[in-house]
């Protein structure tokens, strides 16, 4: 997997105390929206890492999302349908992308 792709130096709390790397991570972090607007207690600070050669190739498929919203949650036969949907495009997406690994010369 990805994991297999990088030699990790440091995760993001032993990143902030290398010298000199450290300051300009917490810089980094500093210009990285929040996630939850108006709330800076979480911090973004990416990983350091080296790679451990050539990156392997990883295959990625985004489906169509899924309203959530428009679900009631007492109705057991739509939440159920939705379920089958998201279940079945998953199952193919992989089916897809298991053959586009098959058919990628590279």
């Amino acid at each position: 997997g990805a994991d297999e792709s990088a030699f990790m130096v440091a995760d993001a709390g032993e990143g902030l105390s290398i010298p000199v790397l450290g300051p300009a991570l917490a810089r980094l972090s500093d210009k990285i929206p929040p996630a939850r607007p108006g709330d800076r207690s979480e911090r973004f600070i990416p990983p350091v890492a080296l790679p451990t050669g050539l990156p392997g190739r990883h295959y990625f498929l985004v489906q169509t999302p899924l309203d959530a919203g428009v679900l009631d949650p007492d109705d057991r036969a739509a939440c159920q349908a939705a379920y089958d949907g998201v279940k079945a495009a998953v199952e193919d997406g992989v089916r897809w992308l298991r053959r586009a690994r098959e058919g990628d010369p590279w």
